[in-house]
């Protein structure tokens, strides 16, 4: 019995009967773990990137708590945002070459965050482009 999502003007799910997809669950749960990922690298490289650049990794952090809190309260017009920020995140993230460095070195737990981290990355764009493809059918 698939009750239709029915949205407030705002893009909020309403009170009644919220029967979310399994793919819209798992969206939601890499949107929050990408944060919680997102606060590891932000302790890692505290003090070792220009500060400028913390700030730019800290900004797009941001973002996504902010759509994380938004996913959390129930509006679902967020899924194209975070379909944008994942992609934003892999374009400024795979082009550096330090990055691929870090997998051939020794520093595992910096190798292992580029790695889980692009790997989230991946499966927000496709899960969450496979989700407005099924919308688009209805």
């Amino acid at each position: 019995m698939n009750e239709e999502l029915k949205q407030n003007s705002r893009g909020a799910a309403t009170m009644s009967a919220v029967q979310r997809s399994s793919l819209e669950k798992a969206i939601d749960i890499l949107v929050y773990l990408s944060v919680a990922l997102g606060v590891g690298l932000l302790v890692q490289v505290y003090g070792v990137l220009p500060a400028g650049v913390y700030f730019s990794i800290l900004a797009g952090w941001f973002a996504y708590l902010i759509a994380a809190i938004l996913l959390w309260r129930g509006y679902t017009k967020v899924y194209p945002v975070i379909l944008v920020l994942a992609v934003l995140t892999l374009l400024v993230s795979l082009p550096q070459p330090a990055h691929f460095a870090l997998v051939n070195s020794a520093q595992i737990l910096a190798a292992s965050t580029f790695i889980v981290g692009s790997a989230f990355q991946i499966c927000l764009i496709v899960l969450i482009l496979l989700l407005l493809i099924l919308r688009r059918k209805r």
